[in-house]
């Protein structure tokens, strides 16, 4: 824009100096004595009016630039100020849907604390390790077998587990658990 509005400005100011010299051409015809002398003062002014009309559509060309290059920035203007909204909106909705995860991560960690309760220390440490190298490490117990590496368990170990609702398994030391 800067640089546009220049060309403009350096534009006009030439357009100016070509105003001057009509002018003078014009006043120098005015004070001709002589036939000869007005014809000479008529071509020089010809020639300057010829030169100033000629620099018009450069000026004009110029000034559609720089016109345009304003239409283009009130443009993208507008577009950047409803992208920030829009930005603006986005942030703020994932905000309050972070806040309600926090809550809801809050209130599973209070239950998990309370369900956590009367279980064998050693069993939580066991499940924090095995979370941490596989996805699932509390799995149920389906038609007498292990369901994540198919070990089968003997009758006494389905009693116990019936009783106990949580044991660990003798081939992946999952944590097993009959479903209801």
């Amino acid at each position: 824009m800067r640089e546009l509005k220049k060309d403009v400005d350096s534009h006009e100011l030439q357009m100016k100096v070509l105003d001057e010299k009509v002018r003078a051409a014009k006043a120098k015809l005015a004070t001709a004595t002589n036939g000869r002398e007005y014809e000479l003062l008529k071509k020089e002014f010809d020639i300057v009016s010829q030169e100033q009309n000629a620099f018009e559509d450069t000026l004009l060309t110029a000034w559609n630039a720089f016109e345009h290059a304003q239409k283009m920035l009130l443009q993208k203007e507008v577009t950047s100020q409803e992208s920030s909204a829009n930005f603006a909106q986005t942030i703020l909705e994932k905000n309050q849907k972070k806040e309600e995860l926090e809550a809801a991560l809050a209130l599973k960690n209070k239950d998990r604390l309370e369900k956590q309760h009367g279980l064998p220390e050693q069993w939580i440490t066991d499940y924090e390790r095995m979370k941490r190298s596989v996805s699932n490490p509390v799995v149920p117990l389906e038609n007498g077998s292990c369901s994540a590496c198919f070990e089968s368990l003997a009758g006494h170990e389905i009693a116990i587990l019936a009783r106990k609702q949580l044991s660990p398994c003798g081939g992946c030391f999952r944590f097993l658990f009959i479903q209801p």
